[in-house]
C-alpha cells in the first residue's frame, strides 16, 4: 500500500486507483508511461475535472 496526496490530504493510492473513470485512466496510462503514482493521481485529477465538471473525491 502507498500513500499519495489528493487536495493535501494522504490517501491510499490503491483505494483512488479503484474509484478512477476507466476511459480517463486508461489514457493517461497510455500517455504517461511509467510515473510516480503521485504524478499519475495529479494529472488524473486535472482530467476528471474537464470531464465530469466536478472534483474528484475519495470518501472513506
Amino acid at each position: 500500500m502507498s500513500s499519495v496526496y489528493l487536495y493535501n490530504q494522504k490517501i491510499d493510492y490503491d483505494v483512488a486507483e479503484r474509484r478512477m473513470d476507466e476511459d480517463i485512466y486508461q489514457d493517461l496510462y497510455d500517455e504517461l508511461g511509467s510515473v510516480s503514482e503521485q504524478t499519475f493521481l495529479d494529472e488524473y485529477v486535472k482530467e476528471h475535472e474537464k470531464k465530469h465538471h466536478e472534483k474528484f473525491m475519495i470518501k472513506y
